[in-house]
């Protein structure tokens, strides 16, 4: 992804993230919102940005983790919540359906429902 932003940062936005951030399902809107978001910045600050994402060893970090982590994903992408209790202490996750990688864009009253419940179990 990172030669691929340097190479045509707007082709990548409007041809290759599509797959990765969007479903059927995802709203127009919000699909175009986003990829103008996105070239609001160059391919190479992109790269920069997402660089550490592909060199940081994120199973060694959690393990150090010891407050509790709490996810709302969608169900385009599986959550293994198993493998997630390997590393951080304390994890669990609620999944929205139908939704691509923005729930909380797509499906914001599913979503605020579900950090609601999430809030509540910490307020006691």
């Amino acid at each position: 992804m990172s030669s691929s932003y340097r190479q045509d940062f707007k082709l990548a936005v409007h041809e290759q993230l599509p797959h990765f951030l969007f479903v059927k399902e995802t709203p127009n809107d919000i699909k175009l919102r986003l990829q103008e978001e996105f070239l609001e910045n160059s391919g190479e600050y992109a790269s920069i940005v997402l660089e550490p994402l592909y060199k940081v060893d994120v199973q060694k970090l959690a393990e150090k983790i010891t407050i509790p982590v709490r996810a709302i994903n969608s169900d385009a992408n599986t959550t293994s919540i198993t493998n997630n209790q390997k590393y951080f202490k304390d994890f669990s996750c609620k999944i929205i359906q139908g939704t691509g990688y923005y729930p909380m864009l797509e499906k914001p009253e599913d979503f605020n429902l579900l950090l609601e419940e999430v809030l509540q179990e910490f307020k006691s």
